[in-house]
């Protein structure tokens, strides 16, 4: 089994699977100059998938969270490949030597909020993952 849990911005997302799991959420950030990162961080179609967006914006940090979700799931991290990374909609053939991984993996994009686009990348298993919203009432904190 195994399993990843972050928090951003009052949220946790934790993704449990029978194998490499990764998730990633962030937040978007209108300040961002999200145009200066594009060459580095995404190949010629994520560009332009970004670029004919009705939303630029969210549409870079959907991109951004496919990806981070994948390398995270395979262990690979951020490096000088994270361009070559595919993260559209779709199939794609990959190198095991740029993911770090042999395999097929899916990734999907999920809303934690408007403003908190996530991305979960697991190995295809025979279910679907399942997405719950836990009642913030159900969390607390104790001083042990």
């Amino acid at each position: 089994m195994a399993y990843e849990c972050l928090s951003l911005g009052g949220w946790i997302t934790v993704a449990i699977g029978k194998s490499s799991i990764g998730v990633d959420i962030e937040r978007i950030n209108p300040d961002f100059p999200f145009q200066d990162v594009l060459a580095q961080s995404f190949s010629q179609e994520e560009q332009a998938y970004v670029a004919a967006s009705a939303d630029s914006r969210f549409a870079f940090y959907d991109v951004w969270t496919r990806k981070e979700a994948l390398v995270k799931a395979t262990a690979k991290g951020l490096d000088d490949d994270f361009q070559q990374v595919p993260a559209l909609d779709g199939i794609h053939q990959i190198s095991s030597d740029l993911i770090g991984a042999v395999g097929d993996w899916t990734v999907l994009s999920f809303p934690v909020s408007d403003a908190y686009p996530a991305a979960v990348a697991y190995r295809p298993m025979a279910d679907m993952p399942k997405f719950y919203t836990l009642d913030k009432c159900i969390f607390y904190t104790t001083n042990l």
